[in-house]
């Protein structure tokens, strides 16, 4: 059996797969971590979309099966969470008297705030 992991975030494009070998009609024999959670090979930058049922046994000798994952985003950029920044512009005009008129200048700063 094949798992592929579609991105749900771009029309469930395979953005990775995994083997899973075994009998037809036999159980899968999943490799779990410490805490007894399945191991999975997610692709790097992804993270499973919500909770994955998974089957338990082979019923064919080419199976495939979809896993849905979406972009992980990291928690100290905030630059692809929409809403979560703010560009702030700033224009300062000074006038002053200089030579019998009047004298400008202008400064401009930008800064992105999170």
């Amino acid at each position: 059996m094949t798992l592929q992991y579609q991105d749900v975030q771009d029309q469930n494009k395979v953005v990775g797969s995994q083997d899973v070998t075994g009998k037809i009609g036999s159980p899968i024999e999943w490799n779990k971590d410490k805490d007894g959670y399945i191991k999975l090979n997610v692709p790097e930058h992804y993270v499973l979309d919500g909770a994955v049922s998974l089957p338990g046994g082979f019923n064919s000798a080419r199976q495939s099966y979809p896993v849905p994952v979406k972009h992980a985003v990291n928690p100290n950029d905030y630059t692809n969470i929409p809403g979560a920044s703010h560009k702030v512009n700033e224009t300062v005009i000074i006038s002053k008297p200089a030579n019998g008129g009047t004298e400008t200048s202008t400064t401009q700063t930008s800064i992105d705030l999170y």
